[in-house]
C-alpha cells in the first residue's frame, strides 16, 4: 500500500516523547536502508506538502514544526541515532538530549569536582558536580589561593610573605625555604657573626649578621677590629700607652685586649679587680665585692671563698671536722664531705644489745641506726649474748641466772640449754622473785601502792615503809581506800536561794562554809524581784552560813534587802535558819563503783564493789 505524507506525520506523533535509547538502526548492518527514508521523503512531497526527515531513523525529524519532535543530530553516519529531545545525557562533550546543554550535572558519568579557576591543577574548597569533558574543573581541593597559578602544592615555597606551597608555613617557618639567604650568629653582639652557627633565613634574624668573621663570639671585644695593649705582667690587663700596631682577632704574644692595667709589673694590680671584705681576717673575702682598683684597703681581699667571714676557723684551707658545720666552704658537710677528719667507727649491731661485730664497720661522725659504738658481740643475732658470756642455771625460767650454780662446760657464744648469760636471780626457784619485780609507792600505808606503774623493781622491798607489792590504790593518802572498796570523799550539796531587790548594784552574797574556801557570787544592777539559784559541793557535815555585803547608801529603794536562803539536797530552809549542815543525799559518788551516779552528791553507803 503506498503510503502519505500523512501517515508519516501521524507515525511521528504516535512516537513522540522519551523513549528508551533505540536499538543500533538496520542500517548499521544493511547500509542501503539508509535510502530508504529520503526516499519516503521525496514520494510524500508529491502532494505539495513538506516532506519530514528522519535520516538516523529515531523517530524524530530535523525539520518537524512540533518543537518537541525536533532532532538536533539527524545524521546516521554518527550518533545521530542516539541524539533525540529527552535521550539519556551523557558525558561524551555532546547534546545528547537537544535541550541546548551539553553534558551537564545529571549527565551519566559525573563525579565531585573542584573548581580550578587559575588553571594550575588545583582546586579550590568549593564542592561541585561535572563530567570530566568540563573545562575549569579537577579531582582536588588542595589549591590554598585558587586566583594564582604560582601557589599550589607542587610550588616552590619562596621568600614572599605567602604561603606558596600550601602547607601552612610561611618563608622562614617552612623547611622548605627555596631561596633563603644565610646568615650568621654573633652571640657576643660585637657585629661580627661565627662561622661555626650559619642561619637560614629570608630576613635578618635577631642576633644574626651577614658576615662570618668573628673569632670569639662569646666575647665582644675580640673581633677583627680589637685593639690590643702590652701585658708585660701576663695577668690579662694590659698598659693603655702601649699599643700593637694594627688591630686583629688573634691575640698577638705579649698584649691584652683590656688596657686597665695600673702596674704591668704586677701581675695582681689592674684597676678592674675586685676586692671583698675580709672581716675574720683569715685571708677569704666575703663573696659580695665592696670596691674595685689597683689599690685596695688593707682589710680586703682579692677573692670571694670565704662561707663564713665571721668564723677565722671557717674558710677553703680548714679541715672538715665531725661538727655539723661546713668547716672548708665546699658545700659539703661531716660525713656528706671526703675531705672529713675525726670520724668514729662504729659496730654493726644486729640484735641491738650495744655490742657490735668486730669485722664489720663504718666511719661516721655520729652513730648510725643499726650500729654500736663498741665491738666484741660473739652473737649478734641474741641480744641477751654479749662478749664472753658466763652461763648460769635458771631453775625458775624467769631469764635470771643462779650467782651459785654457773655452768662448769666450755665458754660458749651459743645458748646453754637451760642457763642464761647473767647471775642476776635472788630466789631461783620462785618465778615472781627476781631483779624485775616490781614496786609501787605506798604513801598512806595501807599495803596497796599508788598506780599500776611501778617506779622501782628489785628482788627485795628497798623500803617497806614506803613501797608495797601491789599497785591499784584509788586514794593513795586515805588508808581506808584501797582495793577492796574506793568510796571517795563523801561530799554535801549546799545552795544560795536569793530573792533581790531592784537596788542591788555591786552586792556580794558568799556561802562560808567552815574549813572550806569561800563561795561567792557578785550581782550588779539586778532587777526588782528576781530569784537567783546557785549550788556547791561541800564536805558532807560542814557548817555553812550565808554572807551578803549590801551596797553603799543602803536600801535606796525601801523595798527591803536581798532575801538569802541555803539550800540542802533541794530543800530551801526556813527564814532565819542561821546555818545549815551538808547533809547526806542519796547517790554513790565513787566512780569505780559499780553503780556510779555522775549526777550525785554524798552517800558512800549506796555504793558497792566486788
Amino acid at each position: 500500500m503506498r503510503r502519505t505524507a500523512s501517515d508519516i506525520i501521524v507515525r511521528a506523533v504516535a512516537r513522540s516523547g522519551p523513549r528508551p535509547s533505540p536499538a543500533p538502526p538496520a542500517s548499521a548492518a544493511r547500509p542501503w536502508l539508509l535510502l530508504l527514508p529520503l526516499a519516503a521523503a521525496m514520494v510524500s512531497a508529491c502532494d505539495g506538502t513538506e516532506a519530514l526527515i528522519d535520516a538516523d531513523g529515531d523517530g524524530f525529524y530535523r525539520n518537524s514544526p512540533n518543537p518537541d519532535l525536533v532532532d538536533c543530530d539527524d545524521d546516521p553516519r554518527l550518533r545521530g541515532a542516539l541524539v533525540y529531545p529527552g535521550a539519556q545525557e551523557v558525558c561524551n562533550g555532546i547534546d545528547d538530549n537537544c535541550d541546548g546543554v551539553i553534558d551537564g550535572p545529571e549527565a551519566l558519568g559525573t563525579l565531585e569536582y573542584w573548581p580550578d579557576e587559575d588553571g594550575d591543577g588545583y582546586g579550590k574548597d568549593e564542592v561541585t558536580t561535572g563530567c570530566p569533558t568540563e573545562v575549569g574543573l579537577v579531582r582536588n581541593n588542595l589549591d590554598c589561593s585558587d586566583i594564582s597559578e604560582r601557589i599550589n602544592p607542587d610550588a616552590d615555597e619562596i621568600c614572599d610573605g605567602i604561603d606558596n606551597d600550601c602547607d601552612g608555613a610561611i618563608d622562614d617557618a617552612d623547611d622548605n625555604i627555596v631561596g633563603a639567604r644565610v646568615y650568621y650568629t654573633d652571640a657576643d653582639g660585637d657585629g661580627y657573626g661565627n662561622v661555626l652557627a650559619p642561619v637560614l633565613s629570608c630576613d635578618v634574624p635577631a642576633g644574626a649578621v651577614t658576615n662570618s668573621l668573628d673569632c670569639d663570639d662569646d666575647i665582644e671585644q675580640l673581633s677583627p677590629e680589637t685593639v690590643w695593649y702590652l701585658d708585660a705582667d701576663w695577668d690579662g690587663h694590659g698598659r693603655p700607652d702601649v699599643v700593637y700596631p694594627r688591630t686583629q682577632c688573634n691575640t698577638p704574644i705579649g698584649y691584652a685586649f683590656l688596657n686597665d692595667d695600673c702596674d704591668d709589673n704586677n701581675p695582681r694590680e689592674f684597676t678592674t679587680k675586685a676586692w671583698y671584705a675580709d672581716a675574720d681576717r683569715d685571708g677569704f673575702g666575703f663573696p659580695t665585692p665592696v670596691a674595685q682598683g689597683c689599690n685596695p684597703h688593707p682589710e680586703w681581699v682579692d677573692n670571694p671563698n670565704d662561707c663564713d667571714d665571721r668564723n677565722f676557723d671557717i674558710k677553703p684551707t680548714a679541715d672538715e671536722i665531725c661538727d655539723t658545720i661546713d668547716n672548708n666552704c665546699d658545700n659539703a658537710i661531716d660525713d656528706e664531705d671526703p675531705q672529713i677528719l675525726g670520724q668514729s667507727v662504729w659496730y654493726r649491731d644486729d640484735d641491738n644489745d650495744g655490742a657490735g661485730r668486730f669485722y664489720a664497720t663504718v666511719l661516721a661522725c655520729f652513730q648510725p641506726p643499726g650500729y654500736a659504738d663498741r665491738k666484741g658481740d660473739c652473737n649478734d643475732e641474741d641480744p641477751t649474748i654479749d662478749d664472753n658470756p658466763q652461763w648460769h642455771l635458771d631453775a625458775d625460767r624467769d631469764g635470771y641466772g643462779d650467782p651459785a650454780k654457773p655452768y662448769l662446760g666450755p665458754n660458749t657464744c651459743e645458748r646453754v640449754a637451760g642457763h642464761v648469760p647473767n647471775a642476776d636471780d635472788c630466789d631461783d626457784t620462785d618465778f615472781y622473785t627476781s631483779p624485775r619485780q616490781p614496786w609501787f609507792v605506798d604513801a598512806d600505808g595501807d599495803g596497796v601502792g599508788a598506780g599500776f606503774v611501778s617506779t622501782v623493781r628489785a628482788c627485795v622491798n628497798p623500803n617497806p615503809t614506803l613501797f608495797a607489792p601491789e599497785g591499784g590504790d584509788c586514794d593513795d593518802n586515805d588508808p581506808l581506800d584501797d582495793l577492796g572498796g574506793c568510796y571517795g570523799t563523801p561530799a554535801g550539796q549546799v545552795g544560795l536561794h536569793m530573792a533581790l531587790d531592784n537596788d542591788t548594784a555591786g552586792l556580794e552574797i558568799v556561802l562560808n562554809c567552815a574549813g572550806q574556801d569561800v563561795f561567792a557570787i557578785t550581782f550588779d544592777a539586778v532587777d526588782a524581784g528576781l530569784t537567783v539559784e546557785r549550788e556547791a559541793e561541800v564536805p558532807f557535815g560542814a557548817l555553812c552560813v550565808p554572807q551578803v555585803t549590801p551596797p553603799p547608801g543602803g536600801d535606796a529603794s525601801s523595798d527591803g534587802g536581798p532575801v538569802v536562803q541555803l539550800i540542802d539536797c533541794g530543800v530551801v530552809t526556813a527564814l532565819g535558819t542561821p546555818f545549815v549542815q551538808a547533809s547526806e543525799c542519796q547517790g554513790c559518788t565513787d566512780p569505780d563503783a559499780l553503780n556510779f551516779d555522775p549526777d550525785a552528791r554524798v552517800s558512800q553507803d549506796v555504793c558497792y564493789h566486788y
